[in-house]
């Protein structure tokens, strides 16, 4: 994972280089690959990196908001990043810088049109999470509105609480600590939405996929956790399963997970060099809420 510092320490070269294996990968259809050097990408071009201060700086001529610039840059990252062809641009950073002009005249048409009321085309996604124009025409008879909005639009904008972390986070806040256990903490939040629904509805899935914490995922049920969609059927892993030597009466994990099952997980992956304390976990449960509150609900 690309973390802050060295997103900001990455030159276009090495950002130009890490787009050429990803263009070979997807083109020899190496699909873990690919993966790999797309998820590097999207990391850079959301981090601090010169790539997105060079989008950033594209914005900042436009009335848009904190939040909204973030959103944005993610959502055409990964609708532009798939289309890029080594063969023909060799330079990813103007590549991406080529087609965001055309992309902000486009949405702000599109947002002048759309009614105050929720629309179906707004938020269905494809798989890669970009708009579905045939949604409507494949769902039929189903109705859109049978979510509520705030429903919808915490789906829509809850992993940026994760992918934006370090953006609303700063010194001792931005520590590492405090980023593994928020990650922990929203992948749960993700997981209930999706299983309380049944459907992975008005989530941008790479971004989502991108933000969770895919070895909690996998330490946690019995999913090789690939894609968002594998959240849609899956079982929970007993206690048995993940504690040593547990001998008190058996039963299946649940979400939110009970602080032992934290602890041995923050062990067990080397995030923690020994088990971390229930106090000491629902100690940044309680931080993760906060911020929450802070960061997000005001965005809904």
């Amino acid at each position: 994972m690309i973390e802050d510092k060295a997103a900001a320490a990455i030159t276009e070269k090495e950002i130009n280089e890490t787009a050429r294996k990803f263009y070979e990968a997807k083109i020899s259809n190496d699909i873990n690959e690919a993966g790999h050097y797309f998820s590097k990408l999207y990391r850079i071009a959301t981090g601090n990196s010169c790539l997105n201060r060079k989008l950033r700086s594209v914005l900042a001529g436009w009335e848009i908001s904190e939040y909204d610039a973030e959103v944005f840059i993610s959502e055409y990252f990964c609708k532009q990043a798939k289309n890029y062809d080594y063969t023909k641009n060799d330079n990813f950073v103007a590549f991406l810088l080529e087609f965001i002009w055309q992309s902000l005249n486009k949405k702000r048409k599109n947002d002048s049109k759309k009614p105050p009321s929720i629309s179906l085309d707004e938020y269905l996604t494809d798989d890669n999470g970009n708009i579905n124009s045939n949604a409507l025409e494949k769902l039929g008879a189903e109705n859109p509105f049978e979510e509520d909005e705030t429903v919808i639009k915490v789906r829509s904008r809850l992993p940026a609480l994760i992918t934006c972390f370090y953006k609303h986070n700063k010194g001792k806040q931005a520590s590492k600590t405090r980023y593994d256990y928020f990650r922990i903490f929203n992948t749960e939040n993700i997981i209930e939405c999706i299983n309380s629904s049944g459907n992975t509805k008005y989530f941008n899935k790479a971004e989502a996929y991108e933000s969770t914490d895919r070895d909690f995922v996998r330490f946690i049920t019995n999913s090789s956790y690939e894609k968002l969609d594998d959240l849609l059927s899956f079982e929970f892993k007993r206690f048995s399963e993940v504690l040593e030597d547990y001998t008190y009466e058996d039963k299946e994990i649940t979400i939110p997970c009970e602080g032992k099952i934290i602890s041995e997980y923050c062990y067990k992956s080397g995030k923690s060099e020994k088990r971390p304390t229930k106090e000491n976990i629902s100690q940044f449960r309680k931080k993760y809420e906060n911020y929450f509150k802070e960061i997000w609900l005001k965005e809904v």
